[in-house]
Order: C-alpha cells, then structure tokens, then sequence
C-alpha cells in the first residue's frame, strides 16, 4: 500500500533550513518584556545584560521536532492511510528557540514553521493542525511542561499550499544546571485532545 509523502520535498519547497535554533529573527522577532510569576531566588538582576544574556545563552536548552511528530496527514474518511485518500499533509521544517534570564527564571520563547500542502482529495480550505511543546527534564525524562498549540493554515482558492507558523512567547522555566540537563520538543500529536 503507497502512503502518499511529501516530507523530502518540504524543505525545498520551503528553502528553509529545517534544524533548531536558526531563523531566530524570522519566527520569533523581537523580544517582548515578560514578567514571570514564581521564586525570585537566583536572581541575576544588577548584573551586567551581557553576563545575563550569557548566562541564558548557556542554559538555554536545545529544541529538537521528536522523529516521526515532523509530519501531519489528514485522510478522507474511509481512505486512512492510502496514497489517493489524502486531503492535507503538513510538514514541520523550521524551528528556533531564544532564551533570556529574568527574575532568576529561564524565559524561553519558541518558534516553528512549515506548509501544508492539498492532496488529492483536498480543497482550498482552512486547515487546523494539532503542534505540541512539550519540556522533558534529562536524564530522567520527566515531563515538566506540556502544551498544546493549535494552529491554522489558510489554503486560499487557487492554491495547492500554505505555509503555517507558531510562536511561544515566555515559557517559564526553572533555571537548569545545564543547557543538556533539559529538552524541548516541538511536533504534531494526532491525539493532543486526548491528554
């Protein structure tokens, strides 16, 4: 049975550079202020803004798309998991992440990008895709922050395509005591409402 997929095309369709932590500027802009609620201990503030910017830089921890959560199929009823029953497939190829330390709290804000592309029983049409963040503490695995993030691609009439984007401003994080001591994962969960 053929499974109709699009995943190596994406990243050439989109010409961006699917790996974490590029295309800062481009998901996530600038910084807004954010005012997180929790301790105050550790505080960094009356430090000088480059050693808390570097101090953030080094705990900030890496953002991975969990192998297999990079892509969203939606089928026709009745047609799951055949090449001529899909209607959308989307594809994560872009994400970014940017840390600041405030308030003795790790801020973290996360970006992710891709497209949505109509299959053969698709139509112009707005398209919902289930994209979960999910923080795990290493090496146990513990889960410390799950949230799902609804997004929406707009296939306008006469498009085959639409890209679709997500941005998480200020996820709160207890300061690691390492950048590899935690890990954040972006993806589609199919059966987000569920949890």
């Amino acid at each position: 049975m053929r499974v109709w997929c699009l995943a190596g095309s994406m990243a050439a369709v989109l010409g961006l550079a699917g790996c974490a932590g590029t295309g800062i500027d481009t998901l996530i802009g600038g910084r807004e202020p954010v005012t997180p609620t929790g301790p105050q201990a550790g505080s960094t503030q009356g430090l000088p803004d480059p050693f808390v910017q570097a101090t953030a830089d080094s705990l900030c921890p890496p953002l991975e798309t969990r192998s297999g959560t990079e892509i969203y199929t939606i089928y026709a009823r009745g047609q799951e998991n055949t090449g001529t029953g899909v209607r959308y497939q989307a594809t994560i190829s872009q994400t970014a992440r940017e840390c600041q330390v405030v308030a003795g709290q790790l801020l973290v804000n996360v970006g992710t990008a891709g497209r949505v592309l109509m299959g053969p029983q698709g139509e112009p049409a707005i398209v919902d895709l289930p994209l979960r963040l999910v923080v795990v503490e290493r090496p146990s695995g513990n889960v410390l922050h799950s949230e799902m993030r609804p997004v929406r691609a707009v296939i306008e009439p006469g498009q085959t395509s639409a890209v679709f984007s997500d941005v998480t401003n200020g996820l709160v994080i207890a300061l690691p005591p390492s950048r590899e001591s935690r890990i954040i994962y972006v993806g589609f969960d199919p059966d987000g409402g569920n949890r």
